[in-house]
């Protein structure tokens, strides 16, 4: 038995057929970029979301660079954000020529309340929400404090398509939400790719703009842009598996249920507050002692169990001018997280369980 952590093939082969249908109609069409799929996507994702317009772009990095830049921001501002998100997320803040500040998270995994309070100042003109794991942040307290502090709002939500609060939606809280469609989220291409999602008519204007070289026709170019518009081939594949979102999210909510049956009385299971529904993108636990010697023995035993992230981004090398003060738990949690599949049978679940137990006891 050989376990994945995130078997991308497996979500693939589920639909090949349909797939390789979609892809033929794509080539003999001979519309290759924002042609029908994209809009389809387009317009189902952002409906979904709760959201007017939905802009399709080529990856989720990108949704997010257009999103801050969209917001014309003076250059240098303040964006509070959580370390423990993918590298991305931080590099986004650099693109544009703004610095990240750090702020802790709490049980949840998700940006802390109480300190992102304690470091609100004037230079503080947005916060991106990192909706981590597949579960929303505290957005009644933290859409409040922004409310009272002019802050714009950005969702990452690149690990959340369908996590919802009160039943809203991910991506319709902020002023825009950003996914990815990577091949290793819940609904994925075969590559590459990304929206935003928004209610505001001028932000998504501008990201339109932005996402294909700043052109409003053929010929005529009014503001800086890229090559970055959603391709036919990767809209296609994404409007098959978005019409089994719901069922892909219970599959998830299922393995995760079973897992907190098992262990909760052996490790930290993830912590879902009232009204809020997780979607298990990622389904990590917290071993307060010898994590790594638990996954090597998991890895040996063919079990894809990863940490996420054991070097949060205020640690990572590649960082620039930020600000970094009291990210206890962050620094703590991130020695103890530890993934288990999701993508996995109930026998392969079983599996895991199982060595996982038996890692348990022989290191704790």
């Amino acid at each position: 038995m050989n376990i994945q952590i995130n078997d991308v093939k497996k979500s693939n082969i589920e639909f090949h057929d349909q797939i390789l249908d979609s892809i033929n109609e794509v080539i003999l069409s001979g519309e290759y970029i924002d042609g029908k799929n994209v809009k389809k996507i387009e317009n189902s994702f952002s409906s979904f979301c709760g959201a007017k317009h939905g802009i399709g772009v080529n990856c989720g990095t990108d949704a997010l660079i257009f999103s801050l830049d969209a917001l014309n921001l003076p250059k240098g501002s303040c964006i509070l954000v959580t370390s423990l998100t993918f590298p991305a997320t931080i590099m986004a803040i650099y693109a544009v020529g703004m610095i990240p500040v750090f702020v802790d998270i709490d049980e949840t995994l998700n940006i802390s309340v109480l300190d992102m309070k304690k470091k609100l100042n004037a230079d503080v003109k947005a916060v991106i929400l990192v909706h981590w794991a597949g579960l929303l942040c505290n957005v009644d307290e933290i859409l409040y404090i922004c409310k009272e502090n002019n802050l714009y709002v950005i969702e990452d939500a690149a690990q959340a398509h369908g996590a919802s609060y009160k039943n809203q939606n991910a991506g319709s809280f902020g002023h825009l939400g950003c996914f990815s469609f990577h091949a290793t989220k819940t609904i994925s291409s075969i590559g590459n790719g990304g929206i935003v999602v928004t209610n505001d008519n001028e932000f998504a204007e501008s990201i339109r703009l932005l996402r294909n070289f700043g052109r409003i026709d053929r010929e005529e170019f009014i503001t800086w842009g890229r090559n970055s518009v959603l391709d036919e081939v990767q809209a296609a594949v994404l409007n098959i598996k978005f019409e089994n979102l719901e069922k892909i999210n219970n599959d998830r909510i299922s393995i995760a249920n079973n897992y907190n049956a098992s262990l909760a009385d052996l490790v930290k299971i993830p912590v879902v507050p009232q009204d809020y529904k997780h979607v298990y993108h990622l389904y990590s636990i917290r071993i307060e002692r010898n994590r790594d010697k638990i996954m090597s023995y998991l890895n040996e035993n063919n079990i894809g169990a990863v940490p996420h992230y054991s070097i949060p981004c205020h640690q990572q090398k590649f960082l620039k001018k930020s600000i970094i003060k009291n990210l206890d738990n962050t620094n703590l949690y991130s020695e103890q997280l530890l993934s288990l599949p999701v993508t996995v049978s109930l026998e392969e679940q079983e599996y895991v369980i199982t060595k996982l137990k038996k890692a348990l006891k022989k290191y704790n």
